[in-house]
């Protein structure tokens, strides 16, 4: 490409920053993503899990950077705190939405929704051989013949 010594280094510190500030945003999602997992043995609110998470990793955050006042060459942040702290923020967001998606599925398993190809399933069923409930096609084939019948 005929890039000289110094423009290859430009170009490498110029991506450098990202991508550290990017590892360290995922490796805070994971931390968020856990302490939300543990404070989720514990009994609260659902609000408070989400507020013991964040400021957990907050605080985790901090004391990182305060840690590295002591390091000779390294600097504490409070950018760098607030990087960390989105990057759990983000971790956390995950796991809300996953809870979500996962209580919407079982909400309508439970109430009797179509779940696992079966009406009116109560149970819990991993394996659409162990459900007692009605298959779809049979159910809506059913349903259809009686209504067909009514109008005879």
């Amino acid at each position: 490409w005929g890039l000289t010594t110094d423009q290859i280094g430009n170009i490498a510190g110029n991506i450098e920053y990202p991508i550290r500030k990017a590892a360290h945003m995922t490796e805070y999602a994971i931390l968020g993503w856990l302490a939300f997992a543990f404070s989720g043995t514990f009994e609260m609110r659902q609000k408070v899990h989400y507020i013991a998470a964040l400021g957990f990793a907050f605080c985790y955050a901090s004391t990182d950077e305060f840690h590295q006042l002591f390091v000779p060459g390294r600097s504490g942040q409070v950018r760098d705190v607030l990087i960390d702290s989105c990057g759990a923020a983000i971790g956390v967001l995950i796991a809300w939405g996953l809870i979500r998606i996962y209580s919407n599925r079982e909400k309508q398993h439970e109430d009797g929704g179509v779940s696992n190809g079966f009406v009116g399933c109560k149970c819990r069923c991993l394996k659409a051989a162990q459900c007692s409930a009605q298959p779809v096609s049979q159910h809506f084939e059913s349903e259809v013949s009686s209504r067909a019948q009514q109008h005879i």
